[in-house]
């Protein structure tokens, strides 16, 4: 009897050493597998990383690359340019077999420069003048200038439809003047429209504007025998 029990107690724990190996065995699987798991989850996502890192590199590679070419092409026009005033530099100086010196060389040059900046002042202010007396018409300026009583052949039509104004302060002395002078207008000034003008800016590099509104002279519509309603206006002024 009791050799069957000892022997019983043996199996027993055998199977018991048998049971927990294998379990032991399972956990070191599983735990395995965890692992294997988490390295592909991580590899996923690594690589997924480096493709958009990689795409960004790219993306500003492409971009480095053409300010680059740019920066390139910049310098050699710069290097052109430099070349170009070189050569004109060397081109002024003086001769040696000319027998100038660089004193007077530079003496000679700088007298070109100041007679070449009078020419372009001379232009500015020519130029400035021209954009006053446009924007005058354009009505950009007072219109005080364009009334012109005195002018000689303002006062010979005057005069002609007239028969010499009076000048009082009766009203029935100088109405059958005024009258006369406004039918004048109505039947000998044919009305036209302005076409377009121009707008001069201030500095020439800024494009020209046009407007199609601009004043003439009493004397200028006279002579056209046209104008709009301004221009039929002023000469009643």
């Amino acid at each position: 009897m009791m050799k069957k029990e000892i022997f019983l107690s043996k199996r027993i724990k055998m199977f018991d050493k048998c049971f927990l190996w294998g379990w032991t065995m399972k956990k070191w699987h599983l735990y395995g597998l965890v692992l294997i798991v988490a390295i592909l989850v991580f590899s996923t996502v690594f690589l997924g990383l480096m493709t958009v890192y990689n795409s960004d590199l790219t993306s500003q590679y492409v971009e480095l690359s053409d300010d680059f070419a740019a920066l390139e092409e910049a310098y050699d026009g710069l290097e052109a340019r430099h070349d170009s005033l070189q050569s004109k530099y060397n081109s002024l100086l003086p001769d040696p077999s000319s027998g100038i010196n660089e004193s007077d060389s530079y003496k000679i040059l700088h007298k070109l420069q100041d007679e070449l900046q009078t020419e372009f002042d001379n232009y500015v202010a020519e130029y400035q003048e021209i954009r006053r007396a446009i924007d005058q018409r354009l009505l950009r300026a007072p219109a005080e200038p364009f009334i012109t009583p005195f002018d000689p052949e303002v006062v010979s039509v005057v005069n002609e439809i007239t028969g010499g104004y009076t000048n009082s302060s009766k009203p029935s002395d100088y109405w059958p003047n005024i009258k006369a002078m406004y039918d004048w207008v109505k039947n000998n000034i044919e009305y036209r429209a302005d076409g377009l003008y121009p707008i001069l800016p201030y500095d020439p590099a800024d494009g020209i504007e046009h407007k199609s509104q601009m004043v003439q002279f009493p004397n200028e519509t006279l002579s056209m025998r046209a104008g709009d309603c301004e221009d039929q206006a002023t000469i009643l002024c």
